[in-house]
């Protein structure tokens, strides 16, 4: 028995939703595309019907290249050479279908070529009027960097179309096509830039940035180049909040797409938040925690406009990062819908992982302590990352339920597993034992509290580098003194 799922044409039809398998069978009904073809009509509607029944799992052990030619030419011995043929045939014409699907949903292309077609015949009114209907298609559609392409693309090729005709010549703009291909150059180069840059602080890559002082420095020596175009400014805005440090560039492109979002295809929009929430959590990493709203404002926008909709699956970081933020600010009812909402989309591989340690995160916060733990002791995880972050829950959990041998023992043991450990970026190798060090000094206070200690310790910890966990500390070491007083008081 040949089974088929592993051939090209059965994987290219497992991605077709029902809507465009249909699609796909009314053009093999049309004589128009199908003239001229070595398969006829009849013969590929018969293929095409039996497959439909199988679609879109294409599993079973009666799905095979047996029963298919039965399908197609029943009674008649099976050739596995004919058989082969036909389906590099169904393929072709399933990869014909999908050129011409896209082709028939891009009205830009389908007018360009129209007037390619107008133009090639002398009819020069009808060339005039499908001209201005499709710089309106073009002005019209939501855009990236790529309309500056296609706008120097239509002028260059009215360009060449009207430079032959006097009657036409008004139409004609060298300056505007030499403008549009300098300005989708720069676009093209930011876009670039900025993607550079993040792949160089996340992979370490090494790039030449051909060019970059250059376009750079032309820009702030001409700054009616973004004033006059905001999808340039955008690009700019991108490139530097990913290179700079300056929180004006991060609320330019935050005005930016307060004004223009509506505007941008969905790609440039994705790019566009990512940036923003990118900005906020570094900043929230160096300890500046007013970007923590600014970052829950994002991740407000995001999950309304579902912007993660072309997402194969949403990722762990992404996850976590988002619902921690969240809990931080106590914004409890939100964190529980979009909870709900996005666990169903995690990679199956992490899923446990993050849904199991977000409720712990959550019960924490609102004081479940017993819930919490319970939360925690459902997880098995591998990854060293994880498993810290569950680890630091855990002694936190330790501290409010005065468990103090047991934080104590946790503390001695992580910090030996620290010492070892290889799968943590040296940044996070620092962060952890930064946080033990000082969790360790604290638990010793609350054993043994004095005002004079826990104000040294205050003093030392306010002026550390941020870690994740600081906000904790220097609320438990108030709680501690504000204890003392108290009981001085009294």
């Amino acid at each position: 028995m040949k089974f088929m799922q592993e051939s090209k044409l059965i994987q290219l039809l497992g991605t077709f939703s029902i809507e465009e398998f249909n699609q796909y069978g009314r053009f093999l009904e049309s004589p128009f595309f199908m003239k001229g073809k070595n398969l006829s009509s009849k013969l590929a509607l018969k293929a095409f019907r039996w497959l439909k029944k199988h679609h879109p799992g294409f599993r079973g052990k009666h799905f095979t290249k047996e029963n298919l030619f039965s399908a197609i030419y029943p009674g008649k011995k099976y050739q596995d050479s004919l058989m082969k043929y036909l389906l590099s045939i169904l393929l072709k014409l399933a990869e014909e279908f999908l050129s011409f699907s896209q082709f028939s949903n891009d009205m830009f292309s389908r007018q360009t070529y129209l007037l390619d077609t107008i133009g090639k015949r002398k009819l020069d009114k009808m060339f005039l009027s499908n001209m201005k209907k499709t710089e309106a298609i073009l002005e019209n559609e939501n855009k990236s960097f790529y309309y500056y392409y296609r706008r120097h693309s239509l002028t260059a090729f009215i360009n060449d179309f009207c430079i032959y005709r006097k009657q036409l010549l008004k139409s004609y703009n060298l300056q505007s096509e030499a403008d549009l291909n300098f300005t989708y150059f720069i676009a093209r180069m930011l876009v670039i830039y900025r993607n550079m840059k993040i792949d160089n602080a996340i992979y370490k890559t090494n790039f030449n940035f051909i060019f970059l002082k250059e376009i750079t420095l032309y820009i702030k020596t001409h700054p009616e180049l973004i004033e006059n175009n905001y999808l340039l400014a955008i690009y700019y805005y991108e490139f530097l909040v990913n290179t700079e440090n300056d929180d004006n560039h991060y609320f330019k492109l935050k005005k930016l797409k307060e004004m223009h979002l509506n505007e941008l295809d969905d790609q440039t929009v994705h790019a566009l938040y990512s940036c923003l929430n990118s900005y906020c959590i570094n900043k929230i990493n160096v300890g500046l925690l007013k970007f923590r709203q600014e970052k829950f404002e994002l991740d407000i926008e995001i999950f309304k406009s579902d912007i993660t909709k072309t997402w194969d699956y949403i990722p762990l970081n992404f996850f976590i990062g988002v619902l921690n933020n969240s809990i931080e600010l106590r914004e409890f009812k939100w964190t529980e819908r979009f909870s709900a909402s996005y666990k169903p989309r995690l990679d199956l591989l992490h899923a446990a992982f993050a849904v199991n340690y977000i409720k712990a995160e959550y019960e924490f916060a609102k004081g479940s302590y017993s819930r919490a733990l319970n939360n925690l002791n459902k997880i098995n995880i591998e990854y060293s990352q994880q498993k810290q972050q569950m680890r630091n829950l855990m002694l936190k959990i330790y501290y409010e339920t005065n468990e103090v041998d047991s934080a104590l023992f946790l503390t001695d043991s992580i910090q030996h597993i620290l010492l070892k450990d290889k799968q943590l970026t040296e940044r996070q190798g620092k962060n952890y034992k930064r946080f033990l060090r000082f969790y360790k000094e604290l638990i010793k206070l609350k054993c043994n509290p004095e005002i004079s200690k826990l104000s040294s310790y205050e003093k030392t910890l306010s002026s550390a580098d941020y870690f994740r966990h600081k906000e904790w500390l220097l609320d438990k070491t108030k709680e501690l003194k504000a204890e003392i007083n108290k009981s001085t008081t009294l």
